[in-house]
């Protein structure tokens, strides 16, 4: 088991690698109780399988802090919001949607100042492009999806402590398995055993929810839709930008 998931953010061609950490809660022991290899083996394989989930939470990479609130489809569409530094930037939002073959990120200021500015878009073209939406290709968040998630969650190099446990998490009656990481996965205790959270103490957490019933995922209206001339990603020449 590798509690560390990968989160592909492009920020200017740069990707942003995202560690699952920490959380805490009351832990009982209880006797015949499956393997932690089963129970890893079978929150793989509800994540696998899964339609849609969110991850949401609050975690620490290297001394940086970074907040999640994504939705995942096992079609490869993804929505939502993730907050952290991109290449030591100062700590920015980004706003994403990946549907399809595209993907666009909300042009905020933050975004607009840190990434587009420095690719050469002139101060004075935030009138038009703040508040619309970057579209690149969905090629460049690949891994960005429920396959790449589970495979970087999920890592049979990874040795586990071999300790199970009960607990209560989140309101749901759960076991915990542990890695020799020091990362914790909870899992529900009944049904598939589908992750419930993954935690490294101190550090922060990353929530599953919203099993099969996260909201569909469109792309934006045209009219907030612009992509930056002869690049794939926003790498800009200079000023000419179109709509969509």
């Amino acid at each position: 088991m590798r509690i560390r998931v990968l989160m592909a953010i492009l920020a200017s061609g740069t990707m942003l690698s995202v560690a699952a950490c920490g959380s805490s809660g009351s832990v009982g022991s209880q006797a015949a109780i499956p393997s932690a290899r089963s129970l890893e083996s079978a929150a793989a394989a509800a994540l696998k399988t899964a339609h849609s989930v969110r991850l949401s939470g609050t975690m620490t990479d290297s001394g940086k802090v970074i907040k999640i609130d994504l939705g995942f489809f096992r079609s490869g569409a993804v929505s939502g919001t993730i907050v952290g530094r991109f290449d030591g930037r100062s700590s920015i939002s980004l706003d994403l949607i990946v549907t399809g073959t595209a993907a666009y990120v909300l042009v905020n200021k933050q975004y607009f100042n840190s990434v587009l500015r420095l690719g050469g878009v002139p101060a004075s073209a935030c009138v038009t492009l703040c508040g619309k939406y970057l579209k690149l290709p969905a090629k460049q968040f690949s891994s960005f999806n429920l396959n790449g998630l589970t495979n970087q969650t999920f890592n049979q190099n990874i040795k586990l402590s071999g300790t199970v446990t009960t607990s209560i998490i989140n309101g749901q009656p759960a076991y915990r398995i542990s890695d020799t990481l020091g990362n914790y996965l909870y899992v529900a205790k009944s049904g598939n055993h589908a992750p419930i959270e993954i935690t490294r103490p101190g550090s922060g957490k990353v929530v599953f929810s919203e099993w099969n019933s996260v909201p569909p995922i469109s792309a934006p209206p045209a009219s907030r839709i612009f992509r930056l001339p002869g690049s794939a990603g926003p790498n800009p020449a200079g000023a000419g930008f179109s709509n969509s």
